[in-house]
């Protein structure tokens, strides 16, 4: 995934919403829907970006962390 220079930063993840399905599917037991993606990331309050039509969320290591321990899963 191409990304500016500018926004790769130590202890940070980009992963876009497609990434994120795909993890969190077989971890929740259903599948996990877009809409549902969004609704965790304004809850969690997750960074959003759009590049070139796709939406590219920042996530810094904590939130990962609270994903990891939610999820009980590895994310990036």
């Amino acid at each position: 995934m191409f990304l500016p220079k500018h926004h790769q930063i130590e202890n940070e993840y980009y992963v876009t919403t497609k990434d994120i399905i795909k993890v969190l599917s077989p971890v929740t037991g259903r599948n996990v829907s877009r809409q549902w993606v969004n609704q965790m990331a304004q809850v969690d309050g997750w960074r959003r970006y759009q590049f070139n039509k796709r939406v590219v969320y920042w996530l810094r290591d904590d939130v990962v962390k609270s994903i990891r321990k939610r999820y009980n899963y590895r994310v990036g």
